[in-house]
């Protein structure tokens, strides 16, 4: 963990606080123009020591700062370790398996990340993936299961989660993409669906599959592949016909209970 920085103005001392969400966002606001005035404010905003107090430093001083804040917020915005379990305003947070990931969750994550100003809503993809531990039990722990209400509640707080945990639950979203469709693509039982499905249908399909995971992809896949169901339904005996999020469209889960809170 990066050290807390201090320096003190007329017996005050200033320590550089956490670089949270909200914070780096406001950085954003100076990023680009390196004018004195912005230089000012990006010190202020870490340290919150007031523009005035700056000021009254001498050059020499300024610049022992100004190279210490180019560092701080350099390595505490560059990291992208995937932390699977968080401490935050003494609750104890924790990332869930991969394979314990449904694909309701999934799509919610990936209209997030790939909607205007994503990088303002990391804070949800946090919410999202980061959940209370409810439980640690030979070393299984348990966490809430997935609750849109309280995750729009968490996104508010994790405004002040450090960046560094924000940008590991982005990581680990990105890191398990591959492995969520997967298991998608599993769920689906994909050679018995290419069988009944027609010639056109099934290129669309093949050539939809060799692209990379990206922007709304797998929310365009499930949406192709409720539109081809529909075309299907009048077999009554397609094991598919069932909503774009049903039962048969979710990913296999491995040690649910593992996930669930103790009732």
């Amino acid at each position: 963990m990066i050290t807390q920085p201090k320096f003190s103005i007329n017996k005050i001392e200033y320590t550089f606080h956490p670089i949270t969400l909200r914070r780096y966002l406001d950085l954003q606001n100076y990023v680009g123009e390196e004018t004195a005035d912005n230089k000012f404010a990006i010190v202020s905003a870490i340290t919150q020591c007031p523009v005035e107090e700056l000021r009254k430093l001498t050059y020499k001083d300024w610049l022992i700062v100004w190279e210490e804040i180019l560092f701080y917020i350099s390595f505490s915005t560059s990291a992208d370790t995937i932390q699977p379990v968080i401490e935050f305003e003494g609750q104890e947070y924790s990332l869930p398996d991969v394979d314990d990931i449904s694909i309701g969750e999934y799509i919610d994550l990936d209209l997030i990340l790939h909607s205007d100003k994503s990088d303002r809503k990391l804070n949800e993809i946090a919410a999202i993936l980061y959940r209370p531990i409810v439980s640690k039990k030979g070393g299984v722990i348990r966490i809430e299961p997935y609750d849109s209400k309280e995750t729009k509640v968490r996104a508010e707080r994790f405004m002040d989660l450090p960046i560094s945990a924000i940008k590991s639950a982005n990581a680990f979203f990105l890191h398990s993409a591959k492995s969520l469709q997967k298991n998608l693509l599993d769920s689906l039982n994909l050679p018995k669906m290419m069988q009944i499905l027609h010639p056109e249908d099934q290129e669309q399909l093949q050539s939809f599959l060799q692209q990379e995971l990206g922007g709304l992809q797998l929310t365009e896949f499930q949406e192709k592949i409720h539109s081809i169901l529909e075309r299907q339904h009048d077999s009554q005996s397609d094991p598919f016909s069932t909503s774009w999020l049903g039962k048969k469209l979710r990913p296999r889960k491995r040690n649910l209970n593992s996930k669930k809170q103790d009732r």
